[in-house]
């Protein structure tokens, strides 16, 4: 059955270094438990024949795929072009992070789509080869984030605007017409997930100064919704999650921003927490109330850049494991992922998995460990009388595979909420054992109001019959008039043409018969 949550490997240090760390502290055993009930669910897996009758005994494999959460990292595109030791095995890791080919299911381009790279070929590549990479992504199941198309400081936008900046309709045309050229341009249409459309907006103002307002900013996700409709549109920020987040003015500004670009009817749907730690640990707790903070906004919130620069190895482990159990705890909570998951690729060179010589940092071991085993679900087992399998298992997408004597059947589903699944064997036959003899189960339940079931078993082939008759012996309905294989077979009475009392139902082939009484009661 699926993992205790509590098992979490813990990594204890000398001293506390962040209010929480401690493996005791109740905020986390909180936390697993919203996890149990906001990201696990129920499902049942039916086996049926060609009759669509159930099959007793066939076994079932549900094996996980990937998570609905977004667990991920920003990537170094460029290397993807390479064909270095280095490059190779950056791109293994993109495909296989656990040696068994499980890995991200979430990127996001770090650099080759920013609006300068977007503009200089000899930057991170030509759009056809960004075109290369999202689509190289997409075709592996990894969903991509667009990074970014706006970022409002004259630095990170073409010389030509801060030349111009006196010209707000040039300023406007110029930004409006990259949008729509770069969110709109064949092969990123339509394949990326997600946008930053903006970019630290509070703390970048020399657009919002030069326009002499915000006002911009609504217009910039109007015109990304109509470049590309199919992606989630996301404002992001730093300097909220991170500082021990109790940077309140830097809070209530954003949510103010927020507010305001909502009630302009700016199809705002994501914000982005950057949450470069640094060593200085925000506590678990003050986490989670900051999601609170902008959770009645219906935004979908994602940890979009994280990372622990400078924090002692083992004190970064134990926060890897606390920032993931609050970010996944909470439902406004969608997706985590790290700026860089590789030293040598990282901007201050201290990524949260892997040193330059590809060894795995303990924050690392605790980022596969949580994902890819405490919070993964692989349920192995056979179904019972009734044809059925049932688990429980977090939510995401799922291979479901049924073998019975010679026959198997595959089908592919995804778990977001209590579900059925119903697969399809080609066979006659309803169970793994044949029955030993000719028989008839009592009916449940019984007595019944409106409908009750019947099971009965036949040893072989026969030609069966099953009828209905009232007290006085006179036959009210037929049931079962033909030939059926040899297995478990069940019918169903249906009580609300019938009038209250007592019932028999034979059960008859050739010389052989079974008789059961049987009430209802309305």
């Amino acid at each position: 059955m699926f993992k205790i949550l509590a098992c979490f490997i813990i990594l204890t240090t000398p001293h506390l270094e962040y209010e929480g760390q401690d493996v005791h502290a109740s905020w986390r055993q909180q936390a697993l438990q919203r996890i149990e009930h906001i990201r696990m669910k129920n499902f049942i897996v039916k086996v049926v024949n060609r009759n669509n009758e159930p099959v007793e005994g066939a076994k079932v494999v549900v094996r996980m795929r990937r998570h609905a959460f977004g667990f991920g990292s920003a990537v170094s595109s460029e290397l993807l072009f390479e064909n270095s030791t280095n490059a190779r095995l950056y791109q293994q890791k993109l495909e296989n992070l656990t040696g068994d080919f499980r890995s991200f299911n979430i990127v996001t381009i770090k650099n080759a789509l920013k609006w300068l790279s977007w503009e200089d070929d000899n930057a991170y590549g030509t759009k056809e080869q960004a075109r290369y990479v999202v689509e190289w992504f997409v075709q592996r199941h990894i969903k991509v984030r667009g990074h970014n198309l706006l970022w409002p400081n004259w630095d990170y936008m073409p010389a030509d605007l801060q030349a111009r900046h006196f010209d707000r309709t040039f300023l406007v045309n110029r930004i409006k017409n990259h949008i729509f050229d770069e969110a709109g341009y064949s092969g990123l249409k339509g394949n990326i997930a997600e946008w930053d459309v903006l970019n630290e907006i509070n703390q970048n103002t020399d657009l919002e100064q030069a326009m002499g307002s915000k006002s911009i900013y609504a217009d910039c996700l109007k015109w990304a919704a109509l470049a590309d409709p199919h992606a989630r549109l996301t404002l992001n920020e730093n300097d909220i999650l991170t500082n021990g987040g109790m940077d309140d003015i830097s809070l209530d500004l954003l949510r103010s921003t927020l507010v305001e670009m909502l009630q302009a009817r700016a199809p705002l749907q994501g914000l982005g927490m950057q949450s470069h730690m640094g060593a200085n640990f925000t506590p678990p707790e003050r986490l989670l109330k900051i999601f609170d903070k902008f959770s009645d906004l219906g935004l979908a919130i994602s940890i979009t850049e994280y990372d622990a620069v400078g924090a002692d190895e083992a004190i970064a482990a134990d926060y890897m494991r606390d920032i993931l159990i609050a970010a996944y705890s909470h439902p406004s909570v969608f997706n985590f992922i790290m700026w860089g998951f590789w030293d040598s690729t990282h901007w201050k060179e201290d990524s949260p998995l892997f040193r330059k010589d590809w060894s795995l940092k303990p924050s690392g071991q605790v980022f596969i460990d949580t994902i890819f085993e405490q919070w993964w679900t692989d349920e192995k087992g056979s179904t019972d009388s009734n044809g059925l399998f049932t688990g429980r298992g977090y939510v995401g997408d799922y291979d479901i595979s049924v073998s019975f004597h010679d026959q198997t059947a595959t089908s592919s589903h995804t778990l977001e909420n209590d579900s059925s699944f119903i697969l399809r064997l080609d066979t006659d036959q309803t169970m793994l054992k044949l029955p030993s003899a000719f028989r008839l189960e009592q009916n449940y339940p019984n007595p019944f109001n409106q409908s009750t079931t019947m099971h009965y078993y036949l040893p072989n082939p026969v030609h069966v019959t099953l009828e209905l008759y009232d007290l006085v012996g006179r036959k009210v309905d037929t049931f079962v008039d033909q030939q059926q294989a040899a297995g478990r077979h069940s019918i169903q009475i249906n009580g609300s043409n019938l009038a209250n009392g007592i019932y028999y139902v034979h059960m008859t082939s050739g010389a052989l018969r079974c008789i059961k009484k049987v009430a209802l009661i309305k």
